[in-house]
């Protein structure tokens, strides 16, 4: 019958094996390992009513099961009562998985753990298994058209380069047309400019005299207006699709306004609770989130959330022992093969299947098409026939003024 590790560890002749050849050291007779292992998908499935290492599953699971398996010992799982990772209390000990491990309780937390300064200095780590780092989780937003969305093009680079354009052109129309000999007057300065705008607005050329060069440089001049208006009608489908957000900028001031919430509770609640049907979005370990979007599709069959494709930071995670165990090494061998040929990333994707193949490359932008009608054109119109409405007064004004009369010579 197998011993507790504590007791196998005791043997001069497992010392030496483990210290001569980590990488191929097998318990001679066996040893019964305790483990404390928590539930959190997609990492660790602990399974209520399973004995031994077939309790755990999950990639870490498997990890587990391979440690087993190469080392020759079996596994008594325990969970940790306050169902934590573990934190450091003022007193100085720990609570959950880590406070387990170091009060000598289990033998190897299997986690896996985030490695952080305080927690180095109270139990060792193995080597690397994976990084991880949080994102935010959204609920998709449904298409909504934006009656002023026609203005979107028109930022103010757009109208800085319109101006400076316009009056280059008149510059040099001035330049070009006018006559030789003949003075410049204000008032044909003026008419040069206004029929720029004119063009440019497109109503049409007036009688204004030009020398040769000065209608070369007129023609030009509607050139130039004929490529704006096209560059205007070929990007705003593209530009009225596209959205900027800031929330890693806003993320801090949340909950000094009442807009942030923790809750240590199961995720698949909270995002049912407060971002499907709540408008709150989720910040989570990305590989949890992944299966919470894995999990949504399977039961919808559409993907009805987005998640962020920065990553606020990252952590390195491993799985613990208690300081100056010896059986670490043995450990990390074993553990740097799984990660190094590529395992470990094969079982999360085997987790992640349903949302690495629907979910992770569904399209951030849409093509919506909707029927014209006035509840998506009510901003074009108001705009033209606000422009009408002064072209009206100004020609009601004209006909009212009398003309000035002018004097035969």
């Amino acid at each position: 019958m197998a011993h507790l590790l504590r007791e196998v560890l005791a043997e001069p002749e497992v010392l030496r094996g483990l210290a001569q050849n980590a990488a191929g050291f097998r318990f001679p007779r066996g040893a019964v390992v305790t483990v404390t292992a928590e539930h959190w998908r997609p990492y660790t499935i602990v399974a209520p009513g399973g004995e031994g290492c077939q309790r755990v599953s999950g990639p870490m699971g498997a990890i587990l099961a391979v440690l087993a398996h190469t080392l020759n010992f079996t596994c008594r799982v325990v969970s940790p009562p306050d169902a934590v990772w573990g934190s450091q209390l003022p007193n100085g000990s720990w609570t959950g998985m880590i406070g387990q491990v170091v009060r000598q309780e289990v033998d190897l937390g299997l986690g896996p753990f985030g490695m952080i300064y305080s927690r180095t200095k109270a139990v060792d780590f193995s080597t690397l298994i994976c990084f991880e780092a949080p994102s935010i989780l959204s609920r998709k937003g449904t298409p909504e058209i934006n009656p002023w969305g026609f203005l979107f093009p028109l930022t103010g680079t757009v109208w800085g380069t319109v101006a400076a354009a316009l009056a280059v052109v008149w510059l040099a129309t001035l330049l070009v047309g006018r006559r030789p000999g003949a003075s410049v007057s204000l008032t044909w300065t003026g008419e040069v400019f206004l029929q720029n705008v004119r063009v440019f607005l497109n109503q049409g050329l007036t009688g204004v005299v030009l020398g040769q060069g000065g209608v070369v440089m007129l023609g030009s001049w509607v050139v130039v207006a004929a490529v704006v208006f096209w560059s205007y009608t070929g990007n705003l489908t593209s530009l009225l699709a596209k959205m900027e957000s800031g929330e890693f900028r806003e993320l801090h001031d949340l909950d000094k306004v009442g807009r942030g919430i923790y809750e240590a509770s199961d995720l698949h609640s909270m995002v049912e609770n407060y971002v499907r049907h709540g408008g709150y979005s989720l910040i989570d370990s990305t590989f949890s989130l992944d299966l919470l979007m894995a999990d949504s599709f399977l039961k919808t069959k559409t993907c009805d959330f987005y998640k962020s494709r920065q990553m606020m930071f990252s952590t390195w995670n491993h799985v613990i022992v208690e300081k100056g165990n010896p059986l670490l090494p043995a450990v990390d061998h074993r553990i740097r093969a799984i990660v190094e040929s590529g395992l470990f990333e094969h079982w999360m994707n085997n987790e992640l299947h349903a949302y690495r193949s629907n979910c992770q490359f569904s399209p951030s932008i849409i093509l919506v098409r909707e029927p014209l009608s006035l509840a998506n054109l009510w901003g074009l119109f108001l705009v033209l026939g606000t422009g009408m409405l002064l072209a009206a007064n100004v020609f009601c004004l004209e006909l009212s003024v009398p003309p000035k009369p002018t004097s035969k010579p």
